[in-house]
């Protein structure tokens, strides 16, 4: 069966203006993203913009780093990723987004492996920070979501797996608790200032483990006020069953 990486972008945002390409240590935001997605081995990576004139630079982005671009519905986001894993014959992807920079696809692989194990739809873990841990979706559970469907604004479309006849999952393999109070995505401004104080002071040439970055935050816990008081209006994790 074969799996693909898909990073969900685009630059429209408003809060944090093109904070995809944002640059910290001279590498943006995305960038960071991709080098991560490429330490999984075995896996082709596929950049998910919408095909308005605005994300051109994606597909560049996308071209200069040798992976896929695919390009869809600026609003369905949903049907975007199930059109790109069609067309790149995927039964499964693993996803994350454009404003993620500390996505560990290291969780991916295990979120992957207890989806086809389990034979699940969807998978997904809130025992990590928000940003932190993708989401896993079989390509044919997405072809059932996009019929089902009411409207074409599907940016957030993680509920429409949930009570929906889908089978899916908050993974419980992983017992333990590696702070999910914590904000690693960037949607605001302090956000950003979290991932430079990260990038800047863990990041050498190489991407650190996930435990090192943690270790960091546990001992500078200052970096972390920066943008603890923060709420998170889409993070439908808090509020599903599972």
């Amino acid at each position: 069966m074969k799996t693909i990486i898909t990073i969900t972008v685009r630059l429209k945002s408003t809060r944090l203006p093109r904070k995809a390409l944002l640059r910290i240590k001279n590498k943006s935001i995305l960038q960071y993203i991709i080098d991560s997605a490429k330490e999984l081995k075995g896996h082709d990576i596929v950049l998910c913009t919408s095909n308005l004139k605005e994300d051109d630079e994606i597909e560049l982005v996308a071209n200069r780093n040798g992976v896929y671009c695919y390009r869809g519905h600026p609003d369905d986001v949903l049907l975007r990723l199930y059109n790109a894993a069609k067309f790149h014959n995927a039964d499964y992807i693993i996803s994350t987004t454009g404003d993620n920079p500390f996505t560990s696809f290291c969780i991916g692989s295990w979120l992957l492996m207890w989806a086809k194990d389990k034979k699940l739809d969807f998978v997904y873990t809130d025992k990590y920070p928000l940003g932190v841990a993708p989401y896993i979706l079989k390509t044919s559970a997405m072809e059932q979501a996009v019929c089902m469907k009411t409207t074409q604004n599907t940016e957030i479309w993680g509920t429409l797996f949930l009570d929906s006849g889908f089978e899916a999952d908050n993974a419980k393999f992983i017992h333990e608790l590696h702070h999910p109070e914590w904000r690693l995505t960037v949607d605001y401004p302090e956000d950003f200032m979290v991932a430079e104080r990260i990038i800047k002071n863990v990041y050498k040439e190489e991407i650190p483990p996930l435990c090192d970055i943690f270790t960091y935050l546990d001992n500078n816990k200052d970096v972390l006020e920066l943008n603890n008081h923060l709420i998170q209006k889409n993070d439908w994790r808090k509020n599903c069953r599972y």
